[in-house]
């Protein structure tokens, strides 16, 4: 219905008073960059830079998605998205 919105991307920002919002952006905007904070994600995202991961079904290649995504973090990359199909459904649910 909204032909100007091609999809949306979900951030955390607690609530809380206008002193701990303070430390929290002290946290969130550092004198270094947090690749891993919602910010640089959404850095990624609006930049074109998003690293999206698509993990496939059946039972043997679930468990050598694991092997994979332990591989990632070892070497740094950042995930963004995450979809898949049965076992990649469940595999890659708690990757973030």
């Amino acid at each position: 219905m909204r032909s100007w919105c091609s999809g949306h991307l979900h951030l955390r920002c607690p609530h809380r008073s206008p002193a701990k919002l303070h430390e929290l952006y002290e946290k969130v905007f550092p004198r270094r960059v947090v690749r891993h904070s919602d910010f640089s994600r959404l850095a990624r995202v609006l930049t074109g830079n998003t690293i999206a991961l698509v993990l496939g079904g059946g039972w043997a290649r679930g468990c050598s998605h694991i092997g994979v995504l332990k591989a990632l973090e070892e070497a740094g990359v950042l995930v963004d998205l995450v979809g898949g199909t049965s076992i990649g459904s469940f595999i890659g649910s708690p990757v973030r």
